[in-house]
């Protein structure tokens, strides 16, 4: 078999490719379809930029890709008049250097220190003391008689602008359309010349294929109920099927919020023939490339023009971003209590000491009350919980 984009021989030593890309979940693979200089080099390109455009959204909802990978982090989001790093866990932190050193005014040397965490702060004394060319534990006696404090607070809105589709991609759409049908049907039917112009937009981004076989498709399938009871509200759905005729028309649905129509192929593809390919982002090893056989989509609602509804297909996008509210906030309370917890020096399955209760329930109303009205919890640490922290004790 040879490589369907640059006919390259492949071999047992050939990369396999994600049918659907890694970054979106997929789990198939081939190694029967693109050599591996090809899949390299589309990786790098047009599969990256389909990929950098979910970023956000995965790190939102903490979708791992197809390889069990975490999601990417969010840098110097704009979070009112702060920036802030969003962790791999989708847990934000305070962008810039961990801490500042102004210069003298009137005989005194100014340290501001920004730190996550007490553990954080302890991490950074080394490097304080060696730019300010003292001892650690001079730092850290200047930090016991600081004040200190801890705060606590839910982030303000992000505001993130967010794009989707243009033709780089497109064409890593498209690929997967033609990896798809090709691991289904074999080389030799995509290697045919009636695929001719949709391997070149793939390989060199063809204007007359981006501007005429391609469209936004706004509509909602049939079956997205019954799909959702299988693979979850946010879907991803690749779906090809030819007619009598060979035409061949393509559906790919990214997280069941924005869509696009694509023709492959105009006329002299492998006849009344179809494939598909699902996965769940939410849960990556739900997924299926047999959903053609389950679910028959009517080609004349896949090959009917679409009108590009840009309004519905927002409206799509808030209701997936809703799902991170669903996910996040019992995720947040549950960091709450523990923290609580770990106050008090209690396990997950320890009892609550009677004496204790009260000063628990108390701590755990005030704090709750913060987060839902989105109110700082700050509280100063004195110089004996700084000294713990510090200098903990040794077993």
């Amino acid at each position: 078999m040879i490589c369907i984009f640059c006919s390259t021989e492949l071999t047992q030593d050939t990369k396999p490719e994600h049918v659907l890309p890694n970054a979106l979940g997929g789990r198939k693979t081939t190694k029967q379809v693109i050599c591996s200089e090809c899949n390299n080099k589309f990786g790098s390109s047009i599969d990256k930029e389909l990929a950098t455009q979910v970023d956000f959204i995965r790190n939102m909802l903490q979708l791992e890709s197809g390889t069990g990978k975490a999601p990417p982090m969010l840098r110097n989001v704009q979070v009112g008049k702060q920036a802030v790093n969003i962790q791999n866990d989708g847990t934000p932190k305070l962008a810039g250097k961990p801490f500042e050193i102004h210069s003298p005014k009137n005989g005194v040397t100014i340290v501001e220190i920004k730190a996550n965490s007490m553990e954080e702060l302890k991490r950074t004394i080394p490097h304080i003391a060696a730019a300010l060319k003292i001892t650690e534990e001079e730092v850290e006696q200047q930090i016991k008689v600081a004040n200190v404090s801890k705060t606590v607070m839910r982030l303000g809105q992000v505001d993130q602008r967010m794009s989707f589709g243009g033709k780089e991609a497109l064409r890593s759409i498209v690929k997967s359309g033609l990896v798809l049908w090709s691991a289904k049907f074999g080389n030799n039917e995509v290697n045919s010349d009636v695929f001719e112009e949709a391997r070149l937009f793939v390989t060199k981004g063809e204007e007359n294929f981006y501007r005429n076989r391609i469209n936004l498709d706004s509509r909602i399938l049939d079956c997205d109920d019954a799909l959702k009871d299988l693979f979850g509200q946010m879907y991803n759905f690749l779906y090809l099927k030819s007619d009598s005729a060979g035409r061949l028309v393509g559906y790919f649905s990214l997280y069941n919020a924005i869509s696009w129509q694509f023709v492959l192929v105009e006329s002299g593809a492998l006849p009344n023939s179809r494939v598909g390919l699902i996965s769940n982002p939410l849960l990556p090893k739900d997924w299926s490339n047999s959903i053609a056989n389950e679910f028959d989509i009517d080609f004349d609602w896949l090959n009917a023009s679409v009108f590009e509804d840009f309004e519905n297909a927002q409206k799509r996008m808030s209701n997936l971003m809703r799902q991170h509210y669903e996910i996040a906030i019992p995720g947040e309370i549950g960091k709450i209590c523990d923290d609580v917890f770990n106050r008090y020096a209690l396990a997950e399955d320890d009892p609550i000491p009677s004496d204790l209760l009260d000063s628990i329930i108390g701590e755990l109303s005030e704090r709750m009350a913060c987060f839902a009205t989105k109110v700082p919890y700050e509280e100063t640490l004195s110089e004996a919980e700084i000294e713990k922290i510090l200098k903990p004790k040794k077993e």
